[in-house]
């Protein structure tokens, strides 16, 4: 962590359980001209609350770019099937009658 007044790093000088899920870490500056002192709380989060939630507009946009993603697969199937049936090549990618 970074010293709130000059932007040097810390070090944690002591380390207590306050509550449940609380630390409580006493740092202090490694610049000697500074030696600024901090006390930082760190909470533990539930698993559930790491969970990104997407917002409804990102839903909608991956939604509409998948839904043009299929609609292009199609269109290119379709013109990959008029080419071959342009070649005279059956639609199973043989020409011959006898399923090989």
């Amino acid at each position: 962590m970074k010293c709130v007044k000059c932007g040097s790093e810390t070090r944690v000088i002591e380390t207590r359980q306050h509550a449940a899920a609380v630390i409580r870490r006493r740092r202090a500056c490694t610049n000697a001209a500074c030696g600024h002192r901090v006390t930082t709380e760190e909470t533990v989060l539930p698993a559930a609350s790491l969970l990104r939630q997407k917002p409804i507009g990102e839903v909608a946009l991956a939604l509409a770019e998948k839904r043009r993603q299929v609609q292009l697969d199609a269109r290119r199937a379709n013109e990959d099937r008029a080419l071959l049936r342009d070649l005279g090549i059956d639609e199973d990618y043989g020409d011959d009658d006898d399923g090989r």
